[in-house]
C-alpha cells in the first residue's frame, strides 16, 4: 500500500521470497499473479492464479473472482488457452 498501491520493486521483491518459503500460500499465489499481472506477464500470472484456483473448491465466489482475472490475463495476453 505504501508503494502507491503497486507491486513492483520491494514489493514484488518479498512476494519472490515468500513464494520460495511457501509456494503453495494461496494469499502469496493471489500477490505472485497480481505483480506479474501488473508487470504485463500475463501467462505467469495465469499460471499462478491457476495454481490458486484449484484450491479455491470450496469457496465460488472466490473461484469465480479468479476465473476472471485469469480470463482477463489470456485476453491481453493473446490466448485462449486453458
Amino acid at each position: 500500500m505504501a508503494n502507491g498501491r503497486q507491486l513492483q520493486g520491494r514489493p514484488e521483491e518479498l512476494i519472490k521470497q515468500a513464494l520460495k518459503i511457501a509456494p503453495e500460500n494461496p494469499k502469496v499465489l493471489q500477490l505472485a499473479g497480481t505483480a506479474e499481472f501488473e508487470s504485463k506477464n500475463y501467462k505467469q500470472a495465469i499460471v499462478y492464479w491457476q495454481k490458486l484456483l484449484e484450491m479455491t473448491s470450496g469457496n465460488p465466489e472466490l473461484a469465480e473472482s479468479i476465473s476472471k482475472r485469469i480470463d482477463q490475463a489470456k485476453a491481453l495476453a493473446g490466448t485462449t488457452a486453458k
